[in-house]
């Protein structure tokens, strides 16, 4: 019975895959975390534990993609980022420039 009920949790609980940004300004500090809801992903701005944004994405580029659409819209409003994120491979784009590989992306700050 008990792995039923977890068999039946693991169906409506997400599962926290990890924070991919953390920003601040003034006192408060929001942080993007995304969440497994097989075979989707959540993404979730959350200050706090409020949660401010939440959308669902059916692909990990897809999300990736939004994650970074919201973190340039804070910065854009006096947010500071405060721990790295790191591009996902998702989001570079590699092009020859004087024979030369160039990957372009969102550097990580």
């Amino acid at each position: 019975m008990a792995s039923r009920n977890r068999k039946s949790r693991q169906q409506f609980e997400p599962q926290d895959v990890g924070t991919l940004w953390t920003l601040r300004r003034d006192e408060y500090t929001s942080r993007c975390t995304l969440l497994s809801w097989s075979p989707d992903w959540e993404l979730r701005v959350v200050m706090e534990k409020d949660i401010l944004l939440a959308k669902r994405c059916r692909t990990t580029a897809d999300a990736f993609e939004l994650a970074e659409h919201w973190r340039l819209g804070l910065l854009e409003h006096g947010w500071e980022q405060i721990i790295p994120m790191a591009p996902h491979p998702s989001m570079l784009r590699t092009r020859k420039r004087n024979g030369a590989a160039v990957s372009h992306g969102t550097p990580a700050i």
